[in-house]
């Protein structure tokens, strides 16, 4: 439930909000201390909500620098130094641009070499595509495909991102229950790879989930804490955030009233969390509680 001002309007940050803001708000989030929204900020006014007739889904921040990807793996950058006012850099298609990619999300980190990698999730045919991307182009270098599991078979979708701990996550529905899983990440080197049941080292399921209800969307994983989007424009729109290390969800952010279109993925900075939608011309920013 959201607490505090709600503010669904604003074009810019109000500096009473970032006088006494903590840029490092993610490493104090933990169960006994779960997220309470100050605020929340409709930005950005201008930025597509389509590229080539298709619909906006997954996004990575890095470097003030927003690539925002589009259904069947095309992408547009942004320079986000000022974040109330995005300027386009450029529009190419990925490396593992096709009908059948969906880039429901992405994560990634940089590489030894300065290289930004960015984990893909394609949803289809569990495929995960791994990128090399710059803000004007970009190259596929590999593709992971889950494994045939119990649990992940081919009637389950499930996003797949790289955290912040090195291992990929993924995560998303199988019937009636919501499933999460972690793997590790395989070596460039490696190649194209697809996982073993060996590769899985924790996994846990929440029953109970009716997709028609809650539609899952995108998500990131940070300082051991996923961040899963829900919603559609039929029905709650929130924010779930798990403790990946005691598999709870510690905290549950309701913002159907506030943020009106269909939420698609999130992205952890220092302001707060970046929430992109499919549907207008804008973003949103959830500022934190210090």
């Amino acid at each position: 439930m959201i607490t505090g001002l709600v503010c669904s309007a604003c074009r810019s940050l109000e500096p009473e909000c970032a006088d006494d803001f903590d840029s490092d708000w993610i490493k104090k989030l933990t169960i006994d201390n779960p997220f309470e929204v100050q605020q929340i900020f409709k930005i950005g006014e201008g930025i597509e909500n389509k590229c080539q007739g298709l619909s906006a889904q997954g996004v990575i921040v890095k470097d003030h620098v927003m690539y925002r990807l589009y259904d069947s793996g095309l992408c547009q950058t942004f320079d986000l130094s000022d974040i109330t006012k995005p300027v386009k850099i450029a529009s190419f298609e990925l490396g593992s641009h096709k009908y059948s990619n969906h880039a429901n999300c992405a994560q990634g980190f940089v590489d030894e070499n300065g290289d930004l990698l960015i984990y893909v999730s394609g949803i289809y045919g569990g495929k995960t595509y791994v990128e090399r991307i710059t803000t004007t182009g970009s190259n596929l270098i590999q593709t992971i495909t889950l494994p045939e599991m119990d649990f992940l078979d081919r009637t389950t979708a499930l996003n797949a991102v790289c955290s912040d701990d090195g291992d990929l996550w993924f995560f998303g529905s199988g019937g009636t229950n919501l499933l999460f899983a972690r793997a590790r990440k395989p070596f460039i080197g490696e190649g194209d790879v697809t996982l073993i049941s060996d590769d899985i080292f924790d996994f846990w399921a929440e029953d109970g989930y009716v997709y028609d209800d809650d539609v899952w969307q995108g998500g990131k994983v940070y300082n051991g804490l996923l961040f899963m989007l829900f919603g559609s424009r039929n029905s709650k729109r929130h924010l779930a955030i798990y403790d990946t290390r005691s598999h709870v969800r510690i905290t549950d952010i309701d913002f159907s009233d506030t943020i009106l279109e269909e939420p698609e993925d999130c992205e952890i900075i220092s302001e707060g969390i970046l929430i992109v939608t499919n549907g207008g011309n804008h973003f949103y920013l959830i500022r934190p509680r210090s």
